[in-house]
């Protein structure tokens, strides 16, 4: 067989928080300053049997996506549109690429999938090498294994359930027929779980054959069935990128034996696949330096100054041929009037030019895989020397780089109002506002420029869909609008655009819905030991690779070793749903005198150390995917006893302990350290080591029991989002339950005891 390697470079527009645009609609080499550059180098390993595509098919099917926890950031339809390199702010994300023809089932079409997990973790170069294999399940017969002797008039019908082929004499004998397998034949575990293969991909079933024709003593027979199995995954299981040959043999003395006159062998092969290197780029760009190339540059006769010079930067493959500037109104902006090509200037011819008002520079590059890059600057000379009038000067820019692919571009000046045209009558507002997004709900912000748009509207459907658009009325007046788009889906990315009257705006946007955060056993039902006395809700603890959502005092009140003390452990006693909750009991920790009054506690972090009995150090608050829940719900029984210690004069002795429960967003973890007074603040701290932001809170402090024999009482704590939130992204959760409020001052009563059970987090 015979297989194609396509090699692309991709470059950079920033990646956005909350509301993003899309960058379909950007030229490839953006600017920007980024935490670290990633380039992709994608190849297409391609079955290339009887009908070869080639580059340009190839190109124009390419669909390649970058997408993170929050969903795709950037969308490039067809390798035209790819950028050269990427710069990406720290983290992880996956790059996911398709190409190739999407048919049900074709014996010519194929299609192709790569997927590629990969992190940005510093300043430099992150490469990632993104292989895209056959993405369709093959079949083919081995007709050589069909004796005369053992069947005429045979047709063999291969089907799952979206789509069939046909099999018989006339078919050539190398024809391989390809599925792309439907969501209905996904194959499930016993437990509806989606079965992977080894390569993490998604296997199927219910590819089926159907054999019909004449036995030799010319009766006519029909044998069915499935394809698939001989790999380890189970009966009927096939996988993507594997060929499965059906191979005939004959039984001559099956009248003798019962059964059939034929067996079928299905033989599974994983595609063959050889490589030839194909250079296909993407094709030079054409950007405007601080503007943007495609909207009108608008200014008044003679009023540009220095800082208004307008800079095009222009960047391709392989080195640049050729930069053509020309225009129709070329003696009015005083260009020659055949125009000039900036790569194949004389050196007297170039002074000429720059003396007119148009400089530029070279930056070639050795290497034809890098980037080669031009900077044109129309200076304030060149700009000041046109004449107000009532309609635009147009110079168009064609340029051609070594690789003999082009690009153009226009750059447009409106010297005077009367020539300002408004290219789109809606123009959307792009913005970083983390809470305009929610799980099912987006607020989208923009402006009306044209007093007579009639019908204004916000089109929007899921990214990438066919589906039709929804519809949103922007309102009629000219100026700021805000439309809030209802009835989404979670975690879903959708992209939208304007419609008015029948104008479509050409310019796509998008942005990515919120999803839920389960908190990590938050069913209290899961507890485990670490050093064989330390309790906690999970399933692992590595002091040195943190990753357990909960932590307690424990590691504290179990130090003192000849009156070691668990406060916090799971319980049979008062639950809410399944066997188990969490018992926070506050009590003296130590022996002869000798110790502090601990409180019961349980908290979404990690606990650091003990200083003596002074304090401890802790770090509250876990990873979090940046949601905006309205609530913290929390089943809760409380027992307290009269406060027989006391360190704080909020609470002093003799009077009823209290318990509290408080959950917090914020934009890093939380470290404290009692000891020396660094206690939560629920407002976020600036000390220097102890600084974070405080994006959302809310609390709970419970001054009496809740609760009534073993009855737990469901508790909704609002969360109360504070502006920072709208422009800074919550990344950790913190919730904090104590059975003793002022137990981090050495406050409370001995034997309060507070039941938690079922964390959930409420969203509108």
């Amino acid at each position: 067989m015979k297989a194609n390697k396509i090699l692309l470079g991709l470059l950079a527009c920033g990646a956005l928080g909350g509301l993003t645009q899309s960058c379909v609609s950007d030229a490839p080499f953006a600017d920007g300053d980024g935490e670290g550059t990633l380039r992709l180098r994608l190849s297409v390993n391609s079955d290339l049997t009887r009908a070869e595509m080639n580059e340009d098919e190839l190109n124009d099917n390419c669909v390649i996506y970058i997408s993170n926890a929050n969903g795709v950031l950037y969308k490039y339809r067809g390798i035209d549109e790819l950028p050269s390199s990427l710069q990406m702010k720290y983290g992880g994300y996956v790059a996911e690429a398709w190409t190739g023809d999407s048919v049900p089932a074709s014996f010519e079409s194929r299609f192709y999938r790569g997927y590629m997990p990969f992190r940005i973790e510093g300043s430099g170069n992150t490469v990632v090498q993104l292989v895209c294999k056959i993405a369709n399940v093959a079949v083919s017969i081995d007709e050589n294994s069909i004796r005369d002797d053992m069947m005429s008039d045979w047709k063999v019908t291969v089907s799952n359930s979206s789509g069939s082929l046909d099999f018989d004499s006339a078919t050539p004998e190398d024809a391989i027929a390809y599925f792309m397998m439907p969501n209905a034949d996904i194959a499930r575990a016993d437990d509806g779980s989606i079965l992977k293969g080894d390569d993490d991909w998604t296997l199927y079933t219910n590819l089926t054959y159907r054999v019909e024709g004449k036995a030799k003593d010319g009766s006519s027979f029909v044998k069915t069935g499935v394809i698939g199995g001989d790999k380890g995954y189970g009966e009927g299981i096939v996988e993507h990128a594997h060929e499965y040959i059906l191979s005939f043999e004959y039984n001559p003395e099956y009248e003798e034996q019962g059964g059939s006159f034929i067996n079928i062998k299905v033989v599974d092969e994983e595609m063959e696949v050889h490589e030839e290197v194909v250079g296909l780029f993407s094709r030079p760009a054409i950007k405007g330096v601080g503007f943007e190339l495609d909207r009108q540059v608008v200014g008044a006769e003679g009023g540009f100054k220095a800082s208004d010079a307008k800079i095009i930067k222009i960047a391709g493959f392989n080195g640049l041929k050729s930069i053509q500037i020309t225009s129709p109104d070329a003696a009015e902006v005083n260009l020659p009037a055949d125009g000039v090509d900036l790569r194949k200037l004389a050196s007297n011819a170039e002074d000429d030019i720059r003396a007119r008002g148009i400089k530029w520079d070279y930056s070639p590059s050795d290497d034809p895989e890098e980037v080669s890059t031009s900077y044109v600057h129309f200076t304030p000379d060149f700009l000041n020397a046109l004449k107000e009038r009532a309609h635009e000067y147009v110079i168009d820019i064609h340029v051609v780089d070594g690789n003999n692919r082009v690009n153009d571009a226009q750059l447009r000046l409106a010297i005077g109002e009367e020539a300002v045209v408004v290219d789109d009558p809606v123009t959307f507002s792009e913005t970083t506002d983390y809470m305009a997004i929610g799980l099912t709900t987006a607020t989208i912000s923009g402006t009306v420029n044209a007093d007579d748009v009639a019908e204004a509207k916000v089109v929007y459907r899921p990214y990438g869909s066919m589906q039709q658009w929804s519809e949103a009325a922007i309102p009629a007046a000219k100026g700021p609008f805000t439309v809030q788009l209802t009835g989404l889906s979670e975690n879903t990315s959708y992209e939208y655009t304007f419609k008015a009257g029948e104008l479509t705006g050409s310019e796509k946007h998008s942005f990515t819905t919120e999803g839920r955060f389960e908190i990590p056993f938050g069913d209290m039902e899961t507890w485990s030991l670490y050093n064989n006395k330390v309790a906690f809700p999970g399933v692992s603890y590595d002091p040195e690779n943190y990753d357990n959502f909960w932590d307690s005092g424990n590691h504290g009140s179990t130090s003192f070793s000849l009156a070691a003390k668990t406060l916090t452990e799971g319980s049979t006693t008062i639950k809410h749903g399944g066997e188990k909750s969490a018992r926070l009991t506050s009590q003296f920790v130590g022996m002869l005198g000798v110790g502090k009054f601990a409180a019961g506690n349980l908290f979404a972090g990690k606990f650091g150390k003990t200083q003596g009995t002074s304090g401890a150090e802790l770090e509250f608050g876990r990873p979090y995917n940046g949601s905006h829940p309205e609530a913290l719900e929390v089943y809760v029984h409380y027992t307290p006893k009269t406060v027989g210690y006391s360190e704080n004069d909020a609470l002093p002795k003799n009077q009823m302990d209290q318990a509290q429960i408080f959950i917090a967003f914020a934009n890093k973890a939380a470290k404290l350290d009692t000891s020396k007074g660094y206690y939560f603040e629920p407002t976020g701290s600036t000390r220097p080591g102890y600084d974070y932001e405080i994006l959302g809170y809310g609390e709970k402090t419970f001054t009496a029991a809740v609760g009534s024999g073993n009855t737990m009482e469901k508790v909704t704590i609002p969360v109360q989002w504070y502006d920072k939130a709208h422009s800074v992204k919550a990344t950790h959760i913190i919730i904090v339950c104590s059975a003793s409020k002022y137990g981090d001052f050495f406050t409370g009563g001995d034997g309060s005891v507070m039941y938690v059970d079922d964390f959930s987090l409420i969203y509108k």
